[in-house]
């Protein structure tokens, strides 16, 4: 089964959905798509819950990602006890639902408002 990644725009927050695998085998393909998805955005929700499998070369790639977005990038997946092994959610937020990802991103967008 391939890899596809859905991509749109939710309160105009860019959304990406990875369904299937994503690994070795399709990792660069994916990046590439993420890389375009984030392109002149300033924030990105990535949404794992539909893929069925991550390993080293997946998580490699969500960690350049987090390079250009840093704390505006937000990951939606269950527990995995790859994040856990890795380290990633100290450097990755991690939300269960799309829509607690979009939540946080607002509220953050408020709270620099506000600020002002």
């Amino acid at each position: 089964m391939g890899s596809n990644v859905l991509v749109y725009d939710l309160r105009g927050i860019r959304v990406a959905v990875v369904h299937g695998p994503f690994d070795i085998s399709n990792a660069t393909e994916i990046g590439s798509t993420l890389r375009r998805a984030a392109r002149y955005r300033d924030e990105m929700i990535v949404s794992l819950r539909e893929c069925s499998h991550i390993d080293i070369d997946g998580i490699a790639t969500l960690l350049l990602l987090h390079r250009r977005l840093g704390e505006h990038l937000i990951l939606v997946c269950a527990p995995q006890r790859i994040f856990e092994t890795t380290g990633l959610q100290k450097f990755v937020r991690i939300e269960r639902s799309i829509e607690s990802a979009v939540r946080r991103l607002t509220q953050a967008k408020v709270a620099q408002v506000s600020a002002f």
